[in-house]
This record gives structure tokens, sequence and C-alpha cells, in this order.
């Protein structure tokens, strides 16, 4: 699971860079304004928020999900991908 969430994480969270966090980020924008960070067209043309079925296609194939994103996320595993978004749902403290 490990290499799955290395993956993800800086993806979902723009690049993860401090102060930003990817956790909890069900129900967040999916291509959030961040200054740190610009999303691919194919991102912002997606809009609404995540969903836990949204980001399970996602992380299954990010160019499947949104044709012409950027990234090439793939995690092929039904059981990892699930942890990774279990993981995503959780509220971290700092």
């Amino acid at each position: 699971m490990l290499l799955g969430v290395a993956c993800a994480l800086p993806v979902l969270a723009g690049e993860y860079r401090y102060p930003e966090r990817p956790w909890g980020i069900i129900g967040d924008d999916k291509a959030r304004d961040r200054d740190s960070f610009v999303y691919s067209e194919a991102l912002n043309q997606k809009g609404g928020t995540w969903t836990d079925a949204d980001l399970n296609e996602f992380l299954a194939g990010a160019g499947h999900f949104a044709p012409g994103s950027t990234k090439s996320i793939r995690v092929a595993d039904d059981e990892e991908r699930k942890k990774i978004i279990d993981y995503l749902k959780t509220d971290l403290a700092d």
C-alpha cells in the first residue's frame, strides 16, 4: 500500500507541500484553488467535489477519469485504492 499512498498523496494535494494536507479530501473541490499548484485543464473541467467513487476512479486511472490529465496515477488493486481512500478520509492531527 505504501507505493500507492506515496504516489497518490502528492497529486491529490497539489504536489503535497506544507502546510497543505491531503487528509479529509472527500467533499473538497476536485481542483482546489491553490497558489502552489496549477491543475490540468482536464481536472479543472471535471468540477464538483471529491466523492469516494470519484477518488476510486481517479486512482484507478487518472487519464480515464479526466481525459487529458497530466497525471499518470494508476493503482490497479481495488483493495489498495480502498485503503488509500480510507486514509485520505481521516483527519490526522498536525
